[in-house]
């Protein structure tokens, strides 16, 4: 038998041990939105911002915020704002979730209130499959 040793392949930008779902660790995943995408400042606010938001990702136990769909960084995992920046919402850890990509492209530029009167039933439907571990 051909048997493969597992390497560690290092993050694009940091060169420190990346995630195998991604070209990057995971804090350079997460900073990829929040640098380049919404243009916060490469500064200590920002840098702590990032951490909080890795935090919030293990204590949700990599669950979306919305359906409990187990999120995978580098896959399915994206960062949704309960109020969408268009709407005066702001990039704070209190306005930031980490939903499943598929549902934040659902919820658009809707804010949670929208979002949860257009979908919730749909939302309660995919809770329950979930909790079951078929989604």
């Amino acid at each position: 038998t051909n048997v493969t040793s597992y390497k560690k392949v290092k993050c694009a930008f940091c060169n420190e041990d990346r995630m195998p779902t991604s070209r990057y660790c995971m804090r350079c995943w997460v900073s990829i939105p929040v640098k380049k995408k919404w243009r916060m400042p490469n500064n200590e606010e920002t840098e702590l911002l990032i951490s909080k938001l890795i935090e919030k990702l293990y204590l949700s136990d990599f669950s979306c915020f919305y359906t409990g769909i187990k999120l995978i960084p580098g896959l399915n995992a994206s960062i949704d704002h309960r109020i969408p920046k268009n709407k005066g919402g702001e990039n704070t850890i209190e306005n930031l979730e980490w939903v499943h990509v598929g549902i934040n492209n659902m919820k658009a530029d809707r804010t949670e209130k929208q979002f949860i009167a257009a979908y919730g039933s749909m939302l309660v439907e995919y809770n329950l499959l979930a909790s079951k571990g078929i989604i």
